[in-house]
């Protein structure tokens, strides 16, 4: 080993260069039959100009021939991410895509076109391969207009006949006299058979018979139905040519004139139908106040009967009176409907003895008890208020225990 300590004014010797010459030769050795880079030592190159070099492990080392190799290996890898052979190059990818550089454009365009399952507008026919077979098949027109209506007005016209195949000039039409038809009559109605089930006209049907013309005698809308193989009778439907509303009444038309639907008459009973026991008191002339109300069921007669007084002896008395559409003065027609309030008070109304409906009065300052015969001749709701006294007077007319009595009888 070459001497490394060397200090000033110090003699070199012959030795100590002997030395130093023998290890720069050594080192020079040691490059030139390098096989493998050895650490901490210089490179040289070989005579083909290459030299050898760990495998790198920093962001700046040297890289060497193996690793660059090894790199470009995983790349590849990663990128084909197990394509199938068929598909892991980029002609393969761009053959299959049909070298289209607006691939995804055409794949959109193509999409647009289709029919959405979620639903959708379109604007051509859609044309079905054959008759449906299961319930979620769609359905040709076709096969819906078979299923719907006898066909004709020839041959053997029977309403039992279901199976829609008669011969003829293809007419959606069925008299009303034809075999087990809905009614006695000439005129053309539309047969239509709903059939649950098996759709064959073996099943279950529901049939309807709907005119072609209400201005026809004996029209109307009927149905029955096929019950294990045994047809109901018919039934008509009621239209506003049977059936209306008269006067809040319902009412029938029996071929000769219209009748009330139940045809009974109100009759005063004990049968209690509504009652107002609640104390209401009001002071005033000029106004009045709601106390009861109700509907009449029918027309004819009901009893009310109620307590009543004015709290205290005087020349005025207490009044209850009763009102409906019919009777009724303006004001109370226009301040008061079914939806008011029992115990409001209306201004405008002339709650005295000598309006034509009181049904009670009383001046004495003791309780009083009235039963009175109401007629009814409309069925509107009748209205109660109680009132009396004079303009200003502190003295109030009360009511109580207001009941409304009647039966119903045919």
């Amino acid at each position: 080993m070459a001497k490394t300590n060397w200090q000033m004014n110090e003699v070199v010797q012959p030795a100590d260069l002997n030395q130093i010459g023998q290890e720069i030769n050594d080192l020079a050795d040691e490059i030139e039959g390098a096989t493998t880079a050895m650490p901490g030592s210089l490179v040289k190159r070989d005579e083909q100009g290459r030299a050898k070099i760990a495998n790198p492990t920093a962001d700046d080392d040297i890289a060497n021939k193996g690793s660059v190799e090894a790199a470009i290996a995983s790349a590849i890898t990663n990128l084909v991410n197990g394509s199938p052979t068929a598909l892991d190059t980029l002609m393969e990818l761009a053959a299959a895509l049909g070298n289209d550089p607006n691939f995804a454009t055409t794949v959109t365009n193509a999409l647009a076109a289709k029919v959405n399952k979620a639903g959708d507008t379109m604007t051509g026919q859609l044309v079905l391969p054959g008759d449906p077979t299961l319930d979620s098949h769609a359905a040709r027109k076709r096969y819906v207009d078979d299923k719907f209506g006898a066909k004709t007005t020839e041959g053997v016209l029977d309403w039992n006949d279901v199976t829609n195949v008669r011969p003829g000039a293809a007419a959606t039409l069925l008299r009303g006299n034809a075999a087990n038809g809905p009614s006695n009559t000439l005129a053309y109605f539309h047969p239509f058979n709903f059939e649950y089930a098996t759709k064959t006209g073996a099943g279950n049907i529901s049939q309807l018979a709907i005119p072609y013309a209400l201005t026809e005698p004996g029209t109307g809308i009927y149905m029955r139905t096929r019950y294990l193989n045994v047809w109901s009778g018919w039934q008509k439907l009621l239209t506003s040519a049977d059936i209306r509303v008269n006067s809040g009444a319902l009412e029938y038309y029996d071929g000769t004139g219209w009748k009330r639907v139940g045809g009974g008459v109100s009759v005063p009973s004990n049968t209690v139908k509504k009652s107002f026991d609640t104390l209401r008191a009001h002071t005033g002339e000029m106004t009045g106040m709601l106390v009861a109300v109700f509907i009449p069921e029918a027309l004819g007669e009901v009893e009310v009967s109620f307590e009543l007084r004015r709290a205290v002896n005087g020349s005025y008395s207490a009044n209850l009176i009763a009102f409906n559409t019919s009777i009724g003065e303006n004001v109370r027609k226009t301040a008061v409907d079914y939806r008011t309030p029992i115990g409001t008070v209306v201004s405008g109304v002339n709650i005295t003895h000598a309006h034509p409906m009181v049904l009670g009065q009383e001046s004495n300052g003791t309780w009083k008890t009235f039963n009175v015969v109401l007629g009814i001749n409309t069925l509107q709701p009748v209205y109660f208020f109680i009132g009396g006294g004079s303009v200003g007077s502190p003295v109030p007319s009360e009511v109580r225990n207001i009941k409304i009595k009647y039966d119903v009888v045919q």
